[in-house]
């Protein structure tokens, strides 16, 4: 998939409804779309191992694009500067508990 298709997946999949219950949470809902975990987990599988991807995905600096990043990056291939990078741009818990 290339980062449009996966993003208007994203879209597709977005409950803004849910949004309010995040605010409450510290999760950040100007950068949301609110994609439960579970349809991104869903997503991860139908995506595969795509490190290319992942990177557009981390870069992208969504919730869903960035937990997205992490399930389908290619973890043999994750290097100590891209994790201590990741981890620098983390602007809530909930990113840094599902990376």
């Amino acid at each position: 998939m290339t980062l449009d298709e996966v993003v208007c997946e994203l879209q597709r999949l977005a409950d803004p409804t849910s949004l309010a219950g995040m605010a409450r949470f510290g999760i950040t809902p100007q950068k949301a779309l609110g994609v439960r975990v579970p349809d991104l987990r869903r997503l991860a599988r139908r995506i595969g191992t795509d490190r290319d991807l992942a990177r557009q995905l981390w870069d992208a600096a969504l919730r869903e694009t960035q937990i997205l990043a992490s399930m389908v990056d290619d973890p043999a291939q994750v290097t100590e500067d891209q994790m201590e990078a990741w981890a620098a741009s983390f602007t809530y818990w909930e990113i840094c508990d599902q990376v």
